[in-house]
């Protein structure tokens, strides 16, 4: 069951990089830092360099790490 809420963490945080990394290449958005809570997770985005990365804990409280690619 652990497992199953962790892929569901990890989607979410799939969807915040290619949300946040789509605002700066197709938007000209800023390179921002943020936090954002989904469903009681939070999820912090920051940049570096070229990589938008994502941080955030999941059900056994390890912090847990995602970077996409974005350049314009």
């Amino acid at each position: 069951m652990q497992e199953r809420k962790n892929i569901q963490l990890r989607y979410k945080a799939q969807l915040l990089l290619k949300k946040e990394s789509a605002l700066y290449m197709y938007q000209n958005e800023q390179m921002r830092s943020k936090e954002e809570k989904v469903d009681s997770t939070v999820y912090y985005t920051y940049w570096k360099g070229e990589e938008v990365c994502t941080t955030w804990r999941d059900v056994k409280q390890r912090r847990m790490e995602q970077c996409r690619h974005a350049k314009k």
